[in-house]
């Protein structure tokens, strides 16, 4: 079975930023325990998990433990702090990923290991009871599994090979067995089974799990989304679910690089050259480019002022000279890393979610947010000023930006 889905106003509303935030200290990523609607709602979707990452150990002997903390499954209790992941075996673990109830992870030896609680398949070890420790997921025990990720019904899982797996519930059409897959598309699937269809013989370098979409990169570039398309998650400039993978039309021709879900919305890194005919126009910038799109709501996209749902991906312009290198999505948020090491962060505001105790203040000018002791320089004609012919604060870029604007328009005036 599959929970079904309150409707949105069954939700306490949350406080929202509109504007992007840049976390100097890196990312927070966490939140405090609240009420049984917080804990419906508050899915954590998986970080995205591609080969590109490793247990981060210089030397190739060490082993690679995994520290834990938080609500407990069956016996075990909650730790409030990070202890060591208890397992009958020993653990040499290269990547992890945590669904809402459940994780996952993948030794450097290529075998993947699952534990939570069972709802669907999601664990993939073709039982209804939950798992307290890590155990061997058997049905793809033999493959040499380079990455897995989890969602909140389902989980998924990248070999070496390029060829990709997925197991659990499929009630929400995130998981659907027909064309090649097997069971009907109401039916949970509760072990590991390899893709086929539309993606057959396409190699996969990265996989992330919504609660009820996911989202796949390719060696190419490629990027193919499915599942539930509320709120136009998928990208396909429609709000239709697909059962099968399908390529995101508008970034055809571009490099996706790494891609996330949240739960309504997604984002990803698209490397992107000056002149491309199918980017945004709002983005005129190249390199590698955020581009975020479904649910608007509480500035979760990072498009300013503008909150409404985006159908299709659509470049965050205010970070539009910025390289980004990772990003995540979180319930009504999303976080970027640069390849200079700056994270941003935007959507909302509550409890601390988004990394920034201190007091911000947005530039009137691009919508960024700035900390308002770096600054206090305000401009004339700043494109969001309400009276452009009044002084409103901006961030330090844009003041000299305005300035020379103003400045050239003088002087042409005195040149008449």
């Amino acid at each position: 079975m599959s929970y079904p889905l309150p409707p949105r106003a069954f939700f306490p509303p949350e406080p929202s930023c509109a504007s992007v935030h840049s976390v100097s200290d890196g990312i927070i990523n966490g939140r405090v325990k609240g009420t049984n609607v917080d804990a419906f709602r508050e899915s954590l979707s998986s970080s995205v998990s591609s080969s590109s990452e490793g247990s981060g150990h210089g030397d190739n002997d060490a082993t690679g433990d995994v520290y834990i903390w938080g609500e407990g499954i069956g016996a075990n209790l909650d730790s409030c702090v990070p202890k060591l992941l208890e397992s009958a075996v020993t653990l040499d673990v290269q990547s992890i990923s945590c669904g809402r109830r459940h994780a996952g992870l993948v030794t450097r030896q290529g075998q993947v290991f699952t534990w939570g609680e069972e709802h669907g398949g999601r664990l993939g070890h073709g039982t209804d009871h939950d798992v307290s420790h890590p155990k061997l997921l058997d049905g793809i025990k033999h493959v040499n599994i380079e990455l897995v990720a989890c969602g909140e019904y389902h989980s998924c899982a990248v070999s070496v090979a390029g060829d990709l797996y997925l197991w659990g519930n499929s009630g929400c059409s995130t998981l659907n067995h027909k064309n090649g897959y097997g069971a009907g598309a109401e039916a949970s699937q509760w072990v590991p089974r390899k893709l086929k269809g539309t993606m057959e013989g396409i190699h996969v370098s990265s996989v992330s799990c919504g609660p009820w979409h996911t989202a796949v990169v390719t060696s190419s570039g490629q990027l193919f989304t499915f599942g539930d398309g509320t709120f136009g998650v998928l990208g396909h400039g429609d709000r239709e679910t697909m059962s099968m993978p399908r390529e995101v039309e508008s970034l055809k021709g571009l490099r996706t690089m790494r891609a996330a879900c949240g739960v309504w919305h997604t984002a990803a890194v698209v490397e992107v050259i000056v002149g491309t005919s199918n980017t945004d126009s709002s983005c005129c910038c190249s390199g590698k480019l955020l581009f975020t799109w479904g649910d608007g709501d509480k500035g979760r996209l990072g498009h300013g002022g503008n909150m409404e749902t985006k159908l299709v991906p659509t470049c965050v312009a205010a970070l539009g000279e910025s390289n980004f290198c990772q990003v995540g999505c979180g319930h009504s948020m999303t976080v970027a890393v640069t390849t200079t090491g700056h994270v941003y962060t935007m959507g909302s505001v509550a409890p601390g979610r988004l990394g920034n105790p201190q007091k911000r203040h947005n530039c009137y000018n691009c919508g960024c947010a700035f900390c308002r002791s770096c600054t206090s320089r305000k401009s004339l004609k700043a494109a969001m000023a309400p009276n452009p012919n009044k002084w409103y604060r901006v961030c330090d870029h844009c003041f000299g930006k305005l300035r020379n604007a103003i400045q050239t328009e003088s002087t042409r005036k005195l040149l008449r």
